[in-house]
């Protein structure tokens, strides 16, 4: 019973016995196992128990703090480690669309879809953000997982960069409310001034489809399953976020990074 006499010691305010048992289970951190006990001494450790919580119930709801703080900081660690390990293929891969800033001191990262109308949200706030913030750079990543109409919005928009249209192809998509099919996401095209002719011959490209299921699986190795997800600092944020919040996390980074 040494180390139940030790942890006596460090917490004398509250039972050995009861400790033992709630850190076996909650906090799984003690070195004495359950199965070091009799049959009738895990009665009587169950009685000790059963009888403190009533009176000390808040000792519960400790625990459970402690818990969720634990599996938050676990979360977080995970989430930097997994941001560290992709940080080329989401920052800086080479087929990217990016706007703002080039060098700026923050980069804001965001997966959409076309066709999904969170996305089209909170597009007004992402722009009006590189508009305020000359020191801001965003990264675009198609994740159409929408089916065949968000591959082919998806295609377009990689495309219309060999035009250098992307950023006004891109708005205009997220602008239009109705529904899309592929000759409406030509004529949002021939609207903001490209060559479709071009634009149809230039989306037949193999690296635009690698691209996007490169695209795909990072966003499943990032635990992203839906859109829009954001990446900002060492944080995934998941579903649409305002202006005032993507200000703050925005300000958040720039904070962390001095």
């Amino acid at each position: 019973m040494d180390g139940v006499q030790t942890y006596m010691k460090r917490f004398s305010i509250i039972p050995a016995y009861a400790l033992l048992i709630i850190g076996t289970y909650i906090f799984s951190s003690f070195s004495v196992k359950a199965e070091s006990f009799t049959p009738l001494q895990k009665r009587a450790i169950e009685r000790i128990i059963h009888n403190y919580l009533l009176d000390k119930p808040e000792l519960i709801v400790q625990a459970m703090e402690k818990l969720r703080e634990r599996e938050q900081a676990e979360q977080n660690n995970k989430t930097k480690q997994l941001l560290r390990k992709y940080s080329n293929r989401i920052y800086h891969h080479p087929m990217s669309p990016y706007t703002g800033n080039k060098k700026g001191d923050v980069t804001l990262v965001e997966f959409f879809d076309y066709q999904c109308g969170y996305c089209k949200q909170v597009t007004e706030s992402i722009i009006k953000l590189v508009k305020n913030d000359k020191s801001l750079r965003v990264v675009w990543k198609e994740l159409p997982i929408l089916g065949q109409t968000s591959l082919d919005a998806a295609t377009a928009a990689m495309a219309s960069r060999k035009q250098g249209k992307y950023l006004d192809f891109h708005i205009a998509l997220m602008n239009n409310r109705g529904g899309l099919n592929r000759q409406s996401i030509l004529k949002i095209a021939r609207r903001v001034g490209i060559n479709t002719a071009k634009l149809e011959k230039d989306m037949t490209d193999p690296a635009i489809r690698t691209y996007l299921e490169e695209t795909t699986k990072l966003a499943q190795q990032l635990g992203i399953k839906g859109t829009p997800g954001f990446i900002i600092g060492e944080k995934i944020v998941p579903g649409a976020v305002s202006l005032k919040q993507l200000k703050k996390f925005i300000e958040t980074e720039r904070n962390r990074k001095k």
